[in-house]
């Protein structure tokens, strides 16, 4: 089993909190899924610092989009050929910080 099928079968959807961030893989569908480490406001919200969007059925991952709302200038964009290489090194990096997180946890 990969890291990534080794999270979406043990997330189930909750934000974790973890030296200053939170962590959250989501589902929004059947195979739409969201990597998100944010960051608590002041006021008790949460800002994505990054949030990546993807569909996943298995063995395919496809790329939908990207936002990062506490890097300056904002990153907000949604996947196309231009931007692969940096989509692709943004999920690897998610993967391995979700999976580290919580390693001890799933295994």
């Amino acid at each position: 089993m990969n890291k990534l099928d080794a999270l979406l079968n043990y997330c189930d959807g909750e934000r974790h909190y973890n030296d200053g961030k939170y962590y959250r893989l989501k589902s929004h569908d059947d195979n739409t899924y969201s990597l998100t480490i944010s960051v608590p406001g002041f006021c008790g919200e949460s800002t994505p610092h990054p949030m990546l969007k993807f569909n996943y059925d298995g063995s395919t991952v496809d790329f939908i989009s990207y936002v990062d709302y506490e890097t300056n200038p904002i990153k907000s964009f949604f996947f196309n050929k231009e931007n692969e290489t940096f989509f692709k090194k943004e999920f690897e990096r998610l993967v391995d910080d979700f999976y580290t997180f919580y390693s001890n946890k799933i295994n």
